[in-house]
């Protein structure tokens, strides 16, 4: 005679993959994080999707109240959160050397290692950089889907995705990355990325 409470529960959110687009992050203020990322909140903008030899890894837009946005991608295997910050053309030549930079496109170049031009860092990208890079990937294949593909994951098929080349350097710290993105009309995306564990992560908050 009495039904019972028909209220669904509230969605929690246990992991970073767990976020779905307008939910909240709030970070913990902690010296490992750069600057826009420690001690904030930032919202969750969009979800996308790459695809690496046939494994689907979201891809988290992040948005900061100031308007920067920064890319994301959490690693499961390892409990860590790789955020990426996206340089102009005139900010990549700012930190590396031009020439040395173009050298990383190069193939068969052996122990490849760049360095950063340390007295030009501007503070807000200083804990971004590291001083030097060694070359770990070069001239990768991989695909991106503007949309969320967490349910659906990589299709065996033609569809909508994009074809990039990817080149990645790790930095000499074990914590900073460059990762380059070469696209099928000779656009170029350059990000700075951080590598932490996700306990950097104070709390989520669901958007509803």
């Amino acid at each position: 005679m009495f039904s019972k409470n028909n209220k669904s529960s509230a969605r929690i959110i246990t992991v970073f993959s767990d976020l779905d687009i307008g939910d909240l992050i709030v970070f913990k203020p902690r010296e490992i994080l750069p600057c826009g990322i420690s001690d904030e909140t930032l919202s969750l903008e969009k979800v996308g999707s790459y695809d690496y030899n046939g494994k689907s890894i979201p891809d988290f837009t992040l948005l900061h109240s100031s308007g920067l946005r920064y890319s994301a991608v959490y690693n499961t295997e390892e409990d860590t959160i790789t955020i990426g910050n996206k340089l102009r053309r005139s900010e990549v030549i700012s930190i590396f050397d031009e020439n040395s930079f173009a050298d990383i496109f190069k193939y068969g170049y052996g122990d490849f290692e760049l360095c950063s031009i340390s007295e030009n860092i501007s503070y807000q990208h200083r804990s971004w950089v590291a001083e030097s890079y060694k070359r770990s990937a070069t001239s990768g294949m991989a695909y991106y889907y503007e949309h969320d593909r967490r349910m659906s994951g990589v299709s065996q098929y033609e569809d909508d995705s994009q074809p990039f080349t990817y080149f990645e350097l790790e930095g000499d710290n074990n914590v900073n990355s460059l990762s380059i993105e070469v696209w099928a009309d000779g656009e170029t995306d350059v990000f700075l990325e951080i590598t932490v564990k996700a306990n950097v992560v104070e709390t989520f908050l669901c958007h509803a």
